[in-house]
């Protein structure tokens, strides 16, 4: 069974770092990004929840955003990609593209982001 069906077992930051391995292993690039996109939204939207429950949470002049990126990275333990150190301008990036790939599929269908040429990104 693929990872991304396992998903809701998972709490919000395991599965940002699920889908950033994901992103670091293969080619399912577009599912990855999808899944950064929908549950980097929901680790910024804990973090209110646990402030508001008096949690500390050390901050350090840093966005929710920007602290959700940082527990993903943390969380896959080996923050590199391709030889290269993964930073959070990469999961920023590869969650914009998420974001457009949801778009997109919601408009007209989930089918067009398996289907669509590896060149329309470039058109988005």
């Amino acid at each position: 069974m693929p990872c991304f069906l396992l998903v809701h077992n998972l709490s919000s930051v395991e599965t940002c770092a699920v889908a950033l391995r994901f992103l670091m292993e293969t080619v399912h690039h577009r599912l990855a990004q999808i899944l950064l996109h929908t549950f980097v939204a929901k680790v910024e939207q804990e973090i209110d929840m646990r402030e508001g429950q008096g949690v500390f949470i050390p901050r350090k002049g840093r966005q929710n955003v920007i602290i959700a990126h940082d527990l993903t990275i943390a969380k896959v333990g080996i923050p590199e990609r391709n030889g290269k150190k993964c930073n959070r301008k990469e999961i920023g990036d590869d969650k914009s593209y998420g974001k457009r790939w949801w778009r997109l599929g919601s408009g007209i269908g989930v089918v067009a982001v398996f289907t669509c040429a590896s060149d329309f990104k470039r058109l988005m």
